[in-house]
């Protein structure tokens, strides 16, 4: 019975462990993602003052589209990520969340091998 409880509690801290490694990878994706959007608003600011030919129109028009989906994900992922803190907190200080998750987890089949 004890060795149950052990193997249960290092599950349980593995997936919290998993689960704030995945949220550093989200703020290093929300950090690209930024990038990214700062690239391209200097790109498309440069080819605006330089389109006097109206060559780049369509260029143009795709790129902003673009920059919007790219905030919409950014915006997205932002709320994911402090979900999964937030999720990440309770757990840490409620045991049975914890298991929960953990429970959650293996059913959807999360961090298998």
């Amino acid at each position: 019975m004890e060795a149950t409880i052990n193997e249960n509690e290092n599950k349980t801290e593995n997936v919290l462990y998993k689960f704030e490694e995945m949220a550093e990878a989200m703020q290093k994706s929300i950090e690209n993602i930024e990038k990214i959007i700062s690239q391209q608003a200097k790109l498309i600011n440069v080819i605006e003052n330089h389109n006097e030919d109206k060559y780049f129109d369509a260029f143009l028009v795709e790129s902003k589209s673009q920059t919007e989906n790219l905030n919409e994900q950014l915006n997205t992922l932002k709320n994911r990520k402090e979900t999964l803190l937030l999720v990440i907190k309770k757990c840490k200080e409620d045991e049975k969340c914890s298991e929960v998750l953990s429970l959650l987890s293996e059913a959807l089949g999360m961090f298998s091998k």
